[in-house]
């Protein structure tokens, strides 16, 4: 009713009046999760649910991250709709394969994903002929490229090669001297990772930009915890992770996806996270009529999932690229419902966050 181009009309609920919409205010986007998590529970034990009765909704693919986090500790099976798992995405790949390659320089599929990315002129010919040299003088592919003289390559490819062996170098050697957080940042900026983002004109790699930053959140997370890990102790984290996906049960999962993603689904329960203003509704959206109202009938696409129960849910710190937190402030979205129609939730996670 808030869009000024809505066509009149007037809906009729099929079941009835229903429940109040739950309202949880989080401390951050960890604590969302956990809320998210623990509604879940509470909506198994009590109401006998299965896991695929349930629809997490969020604005960006970014969103996922803490959310599968929370929903794997927990051990609730889950799906993504219309999209890849966190931890299996092409750019989080990316990542992982420098921290396992600095780890161990031996790791041969790491070191071929990621030899020439950034794109550095490095194409398969190139590492074929080095394969070939380190085959015939038995040593691993990543030590031929400290001598590259007897391979007939062009001055760039031997710089590059050289320049990618320096910097791998260079990290294993400060493996001990940096948190895996500091570690990590320092590396995606020097191997040019976040510049290569940024400067791209393709329009996914603005979500990849996302994403990116969002693992180096993860990895504070994880040293937020334990103060003492390492490098090679988050590595294990999401191999143990990753691996809880292989017995996931194909039909009963928690189906979490994008507000666009959930377009013609229903579910009994849905969640609608991340309702900050500025992250739904986009900030870019703020002084461009069409686009907000555009915003709204996304927030309303959501809202319809629902056949018997839905959650809102905002934090009010949230990360954001580039800075630590930011202050949220409860989505307008919220503000447009009459507050007789809202269920505030009190919740605090049983973990502590922390908000800088």
């Amino acid at each position: 009713q808030n869009n000024n181009q809505r066509r009149e009309k007037v809906l009729h609920a099929h079941n009835g009046s229903g429940d109040r919409l739950g309202l949880f205010e989080t401390v951050d986007e960890l604590e969302e999760s956990d809320a998210v998590v623990s509604a879940i529970g509470k909506e198994v034990k009590l109401n006998k649910r299965r896991f695929n009765e349930f629809g997490v909704l969020y604005r960006t693919n970014a969103q996922s991250r803490a959310l599968e986090d929370s929903l794997r500790r927990n051990g609730i099976p889950y799906i993504i709709i219309g999209g890849i798992r966190f931890y299996e995405r092409k750019e989080i790949k990316d990542v992982l394969s420098y921290l396992r390659l600095i780890i161990n320089p031996k790791d041969i599929i790491s070191l071929k994903r990621i030899v020439n990315f950034p794109p550095r002129g490095v194409g398969l010919k190139t590492i074929t002929k080095c394969q070939k040299l380190a085959d015939k003088k038995k040593i691993p592919l990543f030590d031929i490229f400290k001598d590259l003289s007897e391979l007939d390559l062009r001055n760039k490819q031997v710089n590059s090669l050289k320049n990618f062996h320096d910097l791998i170098i260079k990290y294993r050697d400060l493996l001990d001297k940096l948190s895996p957080n500091e570690f990590t940042r320092a590396l995606v900026e020097e191997a040019g990772i976040i510049q290569y983002y940024k400067s791209s004109e393709l329009p996914e790699d603005a979500g990849r930009l996302q994403n990116t930053m969002e693992l180096l959140n993860s990895i504070d997370d994880f040293v937020d915890k334990d103060a003492e890990c390492d490098l090679n102790d988050f590595l294990v984290e999401v191999s143990l992770l990753t691996d809880i996906d292989k017995w996931n049960d194909e039909d009963n999962r928690v189906s979490l996806m994008t507000l666009h993603s959930s377009k013609g689904l229903e579910f009994p329960v849905v969640f609608i996270t991340g309702l900050e203003d500025g992250l739904f509704p986009l900030s870019r959206t703020f002084n461009m009529p069409k686009e907000l109202e555009e915003e709204r009938r996304l927030f309303y696409v959501g809202l319809t999932r629902a056949m018997e129960k839905v959650y809102l849910l905002y934090a009010t710190n949230r990360r954001k690229i580039g800075i630590d937190y930011i202050i949220g402030f409860a989505s307008r979205f919220i503000t447009e419902i009459p507050e007789e129609y809202l269920e505030k939730i009190p919740f605090r996670s049983a973990l502590m966050h922390k908000v800088s």
